[in-house]
């Protein structure tokens, strides 16, 4: 791949343990901020590269599979840069890129779908939507 991906797509991954969609997450590490997390999760589990941007459009919860712990999860938009051909969890899960249109029906989440639907009238995205960063 390496492109870069259309502007109005976002990169869904698939959960390795039941297989629904959702976006690239994970935890913050240690003296890292959470634009830093959203960064290294999205090269991590989809090999995108770009710019995160401040402050987070969302926020939503849920649980793992077979686990009793709630996470929470603040999305921040990510203006995909680059795409590496080999990334950490390259085999390790499903990825596609979806156009925000259609992007909301895919995920399993509620909350996230609620998020992503709203994406496109975010005044962070229109600010910076077809802007290179």
């Amino acid at each position: 791949m390496g492109d870069r991906p259309d502007e109005d797509e976002i990169a869904l991954v698939a959960s390795r343990t039941n297989g629904t969609w959702g976006i690239p997450k994970g935890h913050v590490e240690l003296g890292e901020s959470l634009r830093q997390a959203a960064e290294r999760e999205a090269f991590e589990e989809a090999g995108a590269k770009g710019v995160t941007l401040e402050p987070a459009i969302g926020q939503f919860s849920y649980y793992k599979e077979g686990r009793l712990l709630r996470y929470s999860v603040s999305v921040h938009l990510l203006f995909v840069q680059t795409i590496a051909p080999y990334f950490p969890e390259n085999n390790e899960r499903q990825i596609k890129w979806v156009p925000l249109t259609g992007a909301a029906r895919e995920v399993a989440n509620r909350e996230l779908s609620r998020i992503i639907a709203s994406v496109r009238t975010h005044p962070l995205y229109e600010e910076h939507a077809g802007r290179d960063l």
